[in-house]
């Protein structure tokens, strides 16, 4: 049998994504494991910790009770105490043998995800899943010596349907309008335009708390992570992704910072201003 082509996968992608079949129940994921080629996940978690946000309910509570159910570990997250500890009680229930764990937090609270991910870090022996019950795609526009090793990477890890290598964008409006939030873990920057980019288009951003960055994403446009530190990054992102009110806030805030402070004919004014006030004197 003849694999499909890239774009053939995307297009039958797209379609199932249309369609509450498609995306929510097993049809849609039996279809993707075919063209994607998928791993089969492995039936003893026994060693794994995984963390499941809006597990008091829908795909987040099936999740957590379906990781027990293979022996991991399930911190389950919510923001009701009460339902969270009868989601608990009912997966315990239909699984005797489950290790659960509840923490109290609203993911939409930057205080509470903080309180939550030190939480987690004190009393987990580690964390090996972050599930988000939310659908996501990382875009990844650019290009550079390690391009290759990116695409094998991508491959590798059965990604192919959630991240795309765009690959070098002259005209990086498209993919920044098709976005929800922008993410650069970069490790030096003088003044990213990338980020004042999306910041005008209404865009939070997610970046590396290095020089440069910190002068862009200021509080309530974004968040700024530990350089090279994947897993905040990962937390920062769903977040977002399970947030969409926070979206929506952080970008009208961004949105305002950029207008306000990198507005270039605003800049040039007052660099004008400047020299003219000097050569006056």
């Amino acid at each position: 049998m003849i694999a499909p082509a890239q774009w053939a996968r995307d297009l039958a992608d797209g379609v199932l994504e249309a369609s509450v079949v498609g995306s929510f129940t097993r049809v849609g994921y039996a279809a993707r494991r075919t063209m994607f080629h998928w791993e089969a996940e492995p039936v003893d978690l026994t060693d794994r910790v995984a963390l499941v946000t809006g597990a008091t309910g829908g795909i987040g509570f099936a999740t957590a009770g379906a990781l027990a159910g293979r022996g991991a570990e399930v911190w389950m997250v919510g923001r009701d105490a009460a339902r969270l500890v009868a989601a608990r009680d009912r997966i315990a229930e239909a699984v005797p043998h489950a290790r659960l764990q509840t923490v109290v937090a609203d993911l939409g609270v930057l205080d509470d995800v903080r309180a939550c991910a030190d939480t987690v870090k004190r009393e987990a022996a580690r964390l090996d899943v972050l599930r988000s019950r939310t659908k996501w795609r990382l875009l990844v526009a650019g290009s550079g010596d390690m391009q290759s090793q990116l695409a094998q990477a991508v491959k590798s890890q059965g990604l192919t349907h959630r991240v795309r290598l765009l690959g070098w964008q002259a005209e990086p409006a498209g993919p920044v309008h098709a976005s929800d939030a922008v993410l650069l873990p970069s490790l030096c920057e003088g003044l990213p335009r990338s980020l004042i980019e999306a910041q005008a288009a209404g865009l939070p951003c997610v970046a590396s708390d290095i020089r440069g960055n910190r002068e862009v994403v200021t509080e309530g446009t974004g968040q700024l992570c530990p350089a090279k530190n994947a897993t905040h990054y990962a937390e920062a992102l769903v977040r977002l992704l399970d947030n969409p009110q926070l979206v929506s806030t952080m970008g009208q805030r961004a949105r305002q910072h950029a207008e306000q402070c990198f507005d270039t004919v605003a800049n040039n004014r007052q660099i004008v201003g400047i020299y003219e006030s000097l050569l006056d004197s």
